[in-house]
């Protein structure tokens, strides 16, 4: 409701691939260093729990577009620039990526 002008939201949904981070923690687990049988036993179940998770869709990895029209009323640096003042207000992170 504080926007003066048009805004197109878009939203892109894709499964997260985690098997580097999986990897990652397997090593850490089967190292001579952390080497016990309750940590590996907790690893398999948290594994099989990210696993799980995954296949059945709650975990997504999801990334939100704003798409802005030039306004040439406005501008379309002033739009971009109450935009971004106006997710700073709300405390979302956001990277501008310009698209011609």
């Amino acid at each position: 409701n504080a926007l003066d002008f048009p805004i197109q939201i878009c939203i892109g949904t894709q499964y997260l691939n985690i098997d580097t981070y999986i990897s990652d923690l397997e090593d850490k687990v089967t190292s001579k260093t952390l080497s016990s049988s309750s940590l590996k036993k907790y690893f398999n179940d948290y594994k099989k729990h990210l696993v799980k998770s995954i296949k059945e869709g709650s975990v997504l990895d999801r990334k939100f577009f704003i798409v802005l029209g030039e306004d040439e009323n406005i501008g379309l640096d002033v739009q971009l620039s109450v935009v971004k003042q106006q997710l700073n207000n709300l405390g979302v992170r956001f990277r501008e990526q310009l698209k011609l």
